[in-house]
């Protein structure tokens, strides 16, 4: 049989965001989120183990906008950088929304 390796890892995630009103039509939003990581530990099927302490690069940058028409509020969304590049793998208004005010 081949040898089999089990990892695990525990992070805890930060995260750093704004907001603000850029006119009283429109609200801007941006945020910045890193891992920090507590421990890991990579464990195979041949009685060794070792202790890792690398991490790999997950820093998430992520921006929105707002535009509010009345009682509506029509929300965009753009999270980059999941591979450490900005701009690689974005996906323009990734997740868009509308709210209602009653």
């Amino acid at each position: 049989e081949g040898t089999k390796t089990k990892t695990e890892t525990s992070k805890l995630p930060v995260l750093i965001g704004i907001e603000a009103e850029a006119a009283p039509w429109l609200v801007i939003r941006g945020s910045v989120s890193q891992s920090i990581l507590i421990g890991s530990n990579k464990t195979s099927n041949d009685t060794s183990t070792t202790t890792e302490t690398s991490l790999n690069d997950d820093t998430k940058f992520a921006g929105g906008l707002g535009l509010k028409l009345g009682k509506f509020i029509v929300d965009g969304a753009l999270v980059a950088s999941t591979t450490g590049r900005l701009g690689s793998d974005a996906a323009f208004l990734s997740n868009v929304g509308m709210i209602y005010k009653f």
